[in-house]
């Protein structure tokens, strides 16, 4: 009975462990993930924009009616997104895309270094090697 519970100790720390270290890498983003990115991000953007030219065409039939300023405010989200959606819809060129990897690697590596800062064991490895 003992030796199944220390096997099932080391099975479940070794599982722990294992978990730990894969939940604290990052996979490389690559080209066809940033692409995807922006197809889902351009959904997304459809969307509200429809949404919104929607809600000013209720508002023009009178089926709902706006107050002022909140029609002014949604004819200029329109504009926006509108602006937003075109310069999304182009493709981006390799220039692009190296700039958008090299922001997604500078933002993983901010993730990794607070994610050591919040570790207690990461402070004492730093104390056991200047001592």
């Amino acid at each position: 009975m003992r030796i199944t519970s220390r096997r099932n100790l080391c099975l479940l720390l070794c599982i722990t462990i294992t978990i730990s270290a894969t939940a604290r890498e990052h996979v490389e983003t690559t080209r066809q993930e940033i692409l995807a990115g922006r197809k889902k991000r351009i959904e997304q953007l459809e969307t509200i924009l429809n949404d919104a030219k929607q809600r000013l065409d209720d508002h023009k039939t009178g089926k709902r009616l706006l107050e002022e300023l909140e029609t002014l405010k949604l004819e200029k989200k329109i504009e926006i997104f509108q602006r937003k959606l075109e310069q999304m819809q182009r493709v981006p060129d390799d220039l692009e895309i190296e700039r958008l990897l090299n922001r997604e690697r500078i933002r993983n590596e901010r993730v990794d270094d607070r994610r050591k800062r919040e570790d207690p064991s990461y402070y004492r490895a730093e104390m056991e090697d200047e001592l």
